[in-house]
């Protein structure tokens, strides 16, 4: 972590401003892992990305008007959360192995003592301001990466552009508003899309007071839209997507060590051209495709 800061501005009991910035956050694996260079920041900024991975910003008061977003004047506290371009490389054991450390023994213990603790200070955030309330999340961009495997340099990308979170709380526990909003979702197996066109999505949500009298009243109604989705899938992407399934999500070595894998091979860098990367994709990856591809089923038919 690197380049963190946190400002406070407090103007009496009821205005105050808190600005904190997170810079370069990585989450990497071991160094001593057998793992391809590329797949070993596990989380952190996208490539040729700068500026904080995080920046939190909360207005509450007469200091909420300064805030950027539109209308602020309307709300009584103001709270965002925005994202730089993140990166996110899924090597399932790696996954598994990091929440198990994190949820098991002492550090679990710790963890969930840490997580109740900020969850009851959100709370009483929160339950401190009785007027309409902002709470939004944004994110410029989200790139996950699904390697087929932890030694091979092919990979399932899903790309997400600007994506918003919203939710407003509404004066005097009255319910609230929630509202999602992701543009320009691409899928790329094999250096191909998977979908035709960039997938568009909204969500509306209306979250009803919870002291109606009738349990219809209190449900929650939901309005989701989904653009025009059309997907194209080749056989290549389909013995990728398979031996990702078979090398990756089915894998239970973390490769944090150095071992000797029997199916390891010369690979190409991330980045070659894409004359060479099918080339070698062909030579290395078909006859073990092949085998994994014969332990389908569909339909109850080999």
């Amino acid at each position: 972590m690197s380049n963190t800061d946190l400002r406070l501005v407090s103007k009496g009991e009821n205005s105050t401003r808190v600005t904190a910035g997170m810079g370069d956050m990585r989450l990497e694996s071991s160094k001593e892992g057998s793992i391809l260079p590329e797949y070993k920041t596990v989380l952190g900024l996208a490539p040729n990305s700068s500026g904080n991975l995080l920046t939190v910003n909360y207005f509450k008061g007469d200091v909420v008007a300064s805030s950027s977003k539109e209308h602020a004047e309307e709300y009584d506290a103001v709270a965002e959360l925005i994202f730089c371009p993140i990166q996110f490389v899924f090597i399932q054991a790696q996954i598994v192995m990091l929440v198990d450390y994190v949820t098991e023994g002492i550090l679990g213990t710790f963890a969930e003592q840490v997580a109740s603790s900020a969850a009851a200070a959100a709370r009483g955030v929160a339950e401190a301001v009785s007027g309409r309330q902002l709470y939004q999340i944004q994110a410029s961009a989200l790139r996950l990466i699904i390697p087929e495997s932890a030694q091979d340099c092919f990979y399932t990308d899903f790309c997400v552009g600007n994506t918003t979170v919203q939710y407003i709380k509404l004066e005097n526990d009255s319910g609230g508003e929630a509202s999602v909003a992701m543009r320009g979702v691409l899928i790329e197996v094999c250096n191909e899309s998977l979908v035709l066109h960039p997938i568009k999505m909204t969500a509306d949500v209306i979250i009803p007071p919870q002291d109606c009298e009738s349990e219809d009243a209190r449900a929650i109604k939901m309005n989701i839209v989904l653009s025009q989705v059309a997907f194209s899938l080749t056989n290549n992407q389909f013995s990728q997507i398979m031996y990702t399934l078979e090398k990756n999500i089915g894998q239970k070595d973390t490769f944090l060590r150095m071992g000797e894998d029997p199916e390891e091979d010369t690979v190409v860098p991330l980045g070659n051209s894409h004359d060479d990367v099918a080339g070698a994709q062909t030579r290395k990856t078909q006859p073990q495709r092949s085998l994994v591809l014969k332990r389908f089923t569909h339909a109850g038919v080999t």
